[in-house]
């Protein structure tokens, strides 16, 4: 779901909303089923105005493939695929 600021607001108990362009407080993790389906998503959000990028782990692709997506509020979201 997306809200408005001020809308949100109402959620927080006198909490302030983050600069998430500054900090960061949290990622937000999904696994996917493929790791054309973990591009798929970071197009999207590059194709709505968010960015992407691969943090090199050292892992294997066909292992674990993972990009992190920002959004345009700079929150991190994290997708991934997991060989099993």
């Amino acid at each position: 779901m997306l809200l408005t600021h001020g809308f949100y607001s109402q959620f927080l108990k006198g909490q302030t909303i983050a600069d998430t362009q500054k900090s960061n407080g949290s990622i937000t993790s999904f696994n996917l089923e493929s790791i054309a389906a973990v591009r798929e998503v970071a197009q999207t959000a590059k194709t709505n105005g968010g960015t992407f990028y691969h943090v090199e782990l050292g892992i294997p692709e066909d292992h674990m493939y993972e990009l992190e997506v920002k959004d345009p509020d700079g929150n991190l979201l994290s997708f991934s695929w997991m060989s099993m």
